[in-house]
């Protein structure tokens, strides 16, 4: 017999934590697993799961920002009434903004698999009610789980459920492929994610490589920061021909094969999900200590947080070892394989569901 697991996203655009359950739909219906997802908003979420043949559903949950309760807490009635018509074993809360739905759920088991790192109790933690309902935690890295017990989650079940994670097959060669040192950067023009540190990086390094060519893939903004993203174009523009901003792109995992080296400087990152791809197409990769990412990158080198130089030296000598280092980074992140992530995922679903 099918479990039922309706899922919940935190947002209508596909980010991280979004890509993650998409990518697992079939590998899930594939293990028996039934899903059907309700989204904030009708957008790039909804169209790729029904794109899927995923029934979907409209159940607003506030804002990614702090603040938006007041939207969630309105939407109560309606996720009453949408538990009573798909009837579900399990509900499955795609991060941590879905949460503020679990007193509406009723006696419906919950998990939450939580993204981000938390950097303070939310206030619902501190409910026995909540903590009644929800049978499990997985966290998307062992950075994950030590935030949320660092901030005092009640005691229970808790695991770490990475993203999933495959090569896909390359793009077309793009033009600014043909230089001898690519470095790369994917993701939102956005402060958390590093950008202007990797361009100031990037102008250290063009005096110790000559040919150094830095290109930005712009990923979609989840409410853009347009202060910030005009400083990173301004910035590019700055630099020449050294620096080419492109994107969005439908899939950026195609681009991977085509880098020397993927660069995230992020100052909060709680998986990577971009350095675990770049990985697995066999691009080494230079990150940042600021979440997740130690865990599994052994193919590059890892520097602080907001250091320039510090980046601009581990990206010179990664630069210089990257051919070889293809076969090692494709198994930093072997253990992230779909298969694996889908049945390990169905389950904790299962047992929480109690069968």
């Amino acid at each position: 017999m099918a479990l039922r697991v309706l899922a919940v996203a935190q947002a209508a655009e596909p980010g991280g934590a979004e890509l993650a359950l998409l990518r697992l739909v079939e590998p899930l219906a594939a293990d028996g697993v039934e899903l059907e997802l309700a989204v904030p908003a009708d957008g790039g979420v909804a169209g790729a799961a029904r794109a899927l043949g995923v029934p979907v559903h409209e159940l607003p949950v506030g804002g990614l920002r702090r603040g938006g309760w007041p939207r969630a807490v309105l939407a109560w009635p309606r996720a009453r009434s949408l538990v009573r018509r798909v009837r579900p074993d399990v509900v499955l809360l795609n991060g941590i903004v879905p949460q503020r739905l679990v007193p509406a759920l009723g006696d419906t088991p919950v998990v939450i698999w939580l993204h981000d790192i938390v950097g303070r109790r939310p206030l619902v933690w501190r409910s026995g009610r909540f903590w009644r309902a929800v049978r499990a935690v997985a966290c998307a890295s062992g950075a994950v789980a030590n935030a949320a017990v660092q901030v005092g989650r009640a005691p229970g079940p808790l695991s770490v459920i990475a993203a999933p994670v495959e090569a896909v097959a390359p793009a077309q060669r793009p033009s600014w492929a043909d230089g001898p040192a690519v470095v790369g950067f994917v993701g939102r023009f956005e402060p958390r994610k590093g950008v202007l540190i990797l361009l100031d990086a990037a102008e250290a390094l063009a005096e110790r490589v000559p040919d150094l060519r830095v290109v930005l893939v712009r990923g979609p903004g989840l409410g853009p920061d347009r202060g910030y993203e005009q400083r990173v174009l301004d910035r590019a523009a700055g630099l020449g021909d050294r620096v080419i901003v492109t994107g969005p792109v439908e899939d950026a995992r195609a681009l991977m094969p085509w880098f020397d080296v993927l660069c995230v400087p992020s100052l909060v990152e709680p998986f990577g999900t971009v350095a675990a791809e770049a990985l697995a197409a066999g691009t080494p990769v230079v990150v940042t200590d600021s979440g997740g990412m130690p865990e599994y990158v052994t193919s590059g080198e890892v520097v602080a947080p907001g250091n320039p130089e510090q980046l601009a030296g581990a990206l010179e000598r990664v630069l210089e070892r990257a051919p070889e280092m293809a076969e090692s980074a494709r198994a930093d992140v072997a253990r992230f394989a779909t298969a694996r992530v889908a049945s390990d995922l169905a389950a904790l679903l299962r047992e929480s569901a109690g069968r």
